[in-house]
């Protein structure tokens, strides 16, 4: 709002005509909304980008009013579009996870590749999405499977902590004691069949 004000007060001072200032604003409008529409269809009341008629003796403040409107409603549909986007990234991050979990190369570095984000972009949005690290998710999520393994198979421990993605089978032992509170074969006693 501020730089608004500001940019007003410069108009006013300008030796610029209504038609020339009418004509910066409505191209400024019409980059803008192209740019917007690069993510998809357009929706709001003012992103229609009408201007005032600059016949009209308040020209300036009614393009104040609506130069404060069209921004908003810019900024409120930028938001909505990267809650959306970070909501399908995660859905796709999560689907991922839950298909390579058993790989052992299983790595920030490789989910983001794979999502063409940066990492530090995806730490934020994810934690935020999901209430857990990449690690934490992925964790839970393999030491899940490996419950089911454990009760449900009569696999050697380090066959299920390599097919739920650790190479190491201590440091599978380690991570889901943590998880669970019990070692590996302890969960195995107390709830197998």
């Amino acid at each position: 709002a501020v730089l608004i004000e500001q940019l007003m007060l410069v108009l006013r001072l300008s030796s610029m005509s209504r038609t020339d200032i009418h004509f910066a604003f409505s191209r400024f409008a019409d980059r803008l909304l192209h740019l917007l529409e690069a993510d998809g269809p357009l929706s709001g009341p003012s992103l229609n980008a009408v201007l005032p008629d600059k016949n009209d003796t308040d020209y300036l403040r009614q393009l104040q009013a609506w130069l404060t409107q069209f921004c908003g409603d810019c900024v409120r549909y930028l938001r909505g579009t990267r809650q959306s986007s970070t909501k399908r990234l995660t859905a796709k991050a999560v689907q991922y996870i839950r298909q390579h979990y058993d790989d052992n190369a299983l790595s920030l570095y490789a989910l983001c590749n794979h999502l063409a984000v940066s990492m530090s972009y995806f730490s934020t949005f994810f934690k935020e999405e999901t209430g857990r690290t990449f690690i934490e998710y992925l964790t839970d999520v393999r030491i899940e499977k490996a419950k089911d393994l454990l009760v449900n198979s009569d696999m050697m421990l380090y066959m299920i902590a390599e097919r739920v993605g650790y190479e190491n089978p201590a440091y599978f032992t380690v991570a889901f004691k943590k998880s669970t509170g019990m070692k590996p074969r302890e969960y195995r006693k107390s709830f197998s069949r």
